[in-house]
């Protein structure tokens, strides 16, 4: 934790600094907004554009792109009120003027803006520690760039993190970049269970992370209490969620002895994107830890279903197999699962047992075991965060432009390569094996070497793969347990991995940053990826029954909408089930976009 002295980080809040990051998030707001179609814009002349209220009118300068998506100028944003014009920056002022006029509910608004100004607050802080310089961003590795990175540029309030305080937030976000210790914790098998896979027992696993002194020291803390590693597994827990969750919430437990404080461990953590999520920055190879933080985050409390944390190793082990008997993914692609090899949970004795109970208060106390990425790395290689494509260092430079310089090729040469490793193994997963993988900025890294991207690895499996409902034989032999967990939807359904997950939320993002600052046309973008997955179908002529049914090439697609479930749809309700995205309208397909105007020219 932060010492007194450290209570608050001065250079966020210099004003020059605090006004132009309220001006980008104000910018990002309009964007998002307009895309999400939750107020229309008017064209005013190319390149200037109105948003009429009955209060006010905002004009600005943008650029529009495929996706019907606009890049605001954010210095250009005008407040006209009574032919008085006003150049503005504050998006919290912003929201509580139009959201109360577009329908959103009070409570809804002022939640909203707290998640905002949470988020703003983040920025600042991460605007005012950006000193790398593109090149020297292109130097880092997974972990590090974790804390370099701007959160979700799709969800205004990508960093509301509802829960935690100042203190806390210093002390366990990535743009914060301060190593925490794990909390670890003895807990009854009469209420705790651990599922690994084959052969892997919660000593042995806990052993490998702590050392077998530590170990040794924490059973002996287990006996000092009366019990035994036979009577207790032991389980990491986050500090935050150790001091605001379990310690008030469990505190029967504790004192009956089910739950037993043994103590922080020696190795420290980075907390990925995800704040939850921690790395092992004292050994690097050693596992992932996935705990649980019951603060709200981009939509959701961030717990851990016991389901899911329970059948989580019996699918990473189905999917290793999948993996090893397609040649293409294992010997081609050499594709890297980042597999979820031991789960935990831990059942609270009251909350449990009511109907219907909101979520949140069934997913408190949990842990997922993943695979580090390096563990998975060969001699000279090194991951690259997807989100981090989205990015560019202190001096403008994206981080795409500097790995090309790097490699010694052109943008678009790095580009075909960067489409070439990511696109053909996740719509292979797809066509194949009717499998949709998530893979949005976290959870896909970029395998590189010497600047050029090389291969991919993929992760969280066991929260968001989704199955194809038409029974495809490729994935008959999934476990029974894991079949009753993983959602089974629609093929069309199942394309919005690819269209909205990869395409919309990382693509379309990538493609205006290279184009505005690296000379990378949108259309040559697009090309590139379209060609890609055209070399891809042109080696599998037997699955052209397949690429039917997962069409990557019609004209349109639906409109995927993040910011209007906060703002309508859920809101901050605190229901039994997390909430889903919501559609609004349709896109058109940049795949195809860009030949029909062609042809129509």
């Amino acid at each position: 934790m932060p010492a007194p002295s450290e209570k608050l980080y001065e250079p966020a809040f210099a004003p020059a600094l605090w006004k132009e990051t309220s001006r980008r998030l104000l910018a990002k707001v309009i964007e998002e907004f307009a895309y999400e179609r939750i107020f229309p814009v008017t064209s005013e002349k190319p390149g200037h554009y109105r948003i009429d209220f009955s209060t006010a009118s905002y004009s600005f300068r943008a650029r529009k792109y495929v996706f019907d998506n606009l890049s605001v100028e954010p210095e250009s944003i005008v407040r006209h009120v009574d032919h008085v014009s006003t150049p503005v920056h504050d998006p919290l002022a912003f929201c509580a003027e139009i959201l109360p006029e577009l329908g959103v509910k009070p409570m809804t608004v002022a939640h909203f803006i707290r998640e905002l100004g949470n988020t703003l607050v983040s920025d600042a802080h991460t605007a005012a520690r950006a000193d790398k310089t593109g090149a020297e961003l292109a130097e880092l590795d997974d972990i590090q760039m974790e804390g370099e990175m701007t959160g979700h540029p799709w969800v205004t309030v990508s960093k509301g993190r509802i829960g935690l305080g100042y203190t806390d937030y210093l002390a366990y976000t990535p743009e914060n970049r301060s190593a925490l210790k794990i909390v670890w914790i003895g807990v009854s098998r009469e209420r705790a269970s651990f599922v690994g896979e084959a052969g892997l027992t919660n000593g042995r696993l806990v052993t490998e992370a702590l050392g077998e002194r530590l170990y040794t020291s924490f059973v002996g803390k287990l006996n000092s209490a009366g019990f035994s590693a036979e009577t207790h597994h032991i389980m990491p827990v986050h500090p935050w969620q150790w001091d605001h969750m379990i310690a008030p919430h469990f505190a029967a437990d504790i004192s009956s002895g089910h739950i037993v404080f043994l103590g922080e461990g020696e190795d420290l953590y980075l907390p990925q994107q995800s704040v939850r999520t921690l790395s092992n920055v004292s050994k690097p190879s050693k596992s992932t830890l996935k705990l649980c933080m019951t603060i709200l985050n981009t939509a959701v409390y961030r717990g851990i279903p016991g389901k899911r944390a329970l059948t989580a190793a019996p699918f990473t082990g189905w999917l290793d197999e999948l993996v090893e008997s397609d040649t293409f993914l294992s010997n081609e692609c050499e594709l890297v699962l980042l597999g979820e090899r031991a789960g935990m949970h831990y059942e609270h004795p009251q909350f449990s047992t009511i109907a219907g109970a909101p979520y949140q208060f069934n997913e408190m106390l949990g842990c997922l075991w993943r695979d580090s990425l390096g563990g998975h790395l060969k001699p000279g290689e090194t991951g690259m965060p997807l989100a981090a494509f989205m990015h560019a260092g202190s001096d403008g430079k994206p981080v795409v432009q500097a790995l090309a310089e790097k490699a010694g090729v052109s943008v678009e040469g790095w580009l075909a390569r960067f489409f070439d490793v990511v696109l053909p193994p996740v719509y292979h997963l797809l066509a194949r094996h009717g499998l949709a993988f998530s893979a949005h900025g976290q959870n896909a890294t970029v395998i590189l070497k010497d600047g050029l991207p090389v291969r991919l690895a993929l992760r969280d499996f066991i929260d968001d793969v989704i199955v194809c409902d038409l029974n495809f034989p490729e994935s008959e032999s999934l476990p029974e347990e894991v079949k009753d967990v993983l959602l089974r939807l629609p093929a069309d359904f199942l394309m919005h991995f690819i269209q909205t997950t990869l395409f919309i939320c990382v693509f379309r993002y990538m493609s205006v940053l290279l184009d505005k600052r690296s000379g990378v046309s949108e259309a040559a973008f697009w090309a590139l990826a379209g060609e890609s997955i055209r070399r891809y179908q042109a080696r599998f002529p037997d699955m052209a029954e397949r690429f039917a049914i997962f069409d990557l090439f019609a004209d349109e697609y639906p409109r995927l909408c993040l910011n209007r479930v906060r703002l309508f749809t859920h809101g901050y309700a605190d229901d039994d089930e997390r909430p889903v995205p919501d559609f609004q309208g349709m896109v058109d397909n940049p795949l195809v976009h860009f030949d029909r105007k062609r042809d129509a020219a």
